[in-house]
């Protein structure tokens, strides 16, 4: 009778290590490597003032904010034309979510550097 318990419980483990595993390799995620049209990205440096308006550029919960230090040198109708959530304000901080991925358009806009 142990033997046959044991055999159960070796089998049970082996299966949900197995269903494990193949969750794993079903579910996880390969970061793509997304080329982001460089006029899109002078663009919207440009709506934004230009790079030296620029102070900051965060990603928080997969948007793209900006902290500006001018808000009227910001050109909010060309903003809202390309962000596919709308354009949040507050303060100095705009905030927006786009078609590409928010640290892709990051990492691009830093390089501006």
């Amino acid at each position: 009778m142990k033997v046959e318990v044991l055999i159960v419980l070796g089998v049970a483990i082996a299966a949900f290590v197995i269903l494990g595993l193949t969750l794993f390799f079903i579910l996880r995620k390969k970061r793509k490597t997304i080329h982001i049209d460089e006029a899109f990205i002078e663009n919207l440096v440009t709506s934004m003032g230009g790079r030296k308006n620029i102070e900051e550029v965060n990603v928080d919960n997969g948007r793209l904010k900006f902290k500006v230090y001018d808000l009227d040198c910001v050109q909010l109708n060309d903003l809202k034309k390309w962000s596919t959530a709308g354009v949040f304000v507050t303060g100095t901080s705009i905030k927006m979510l786009f078609q590409y991925d928010s640290y892709t358009i990051q990492k691009a806009i830093e390089k501006l550097n």
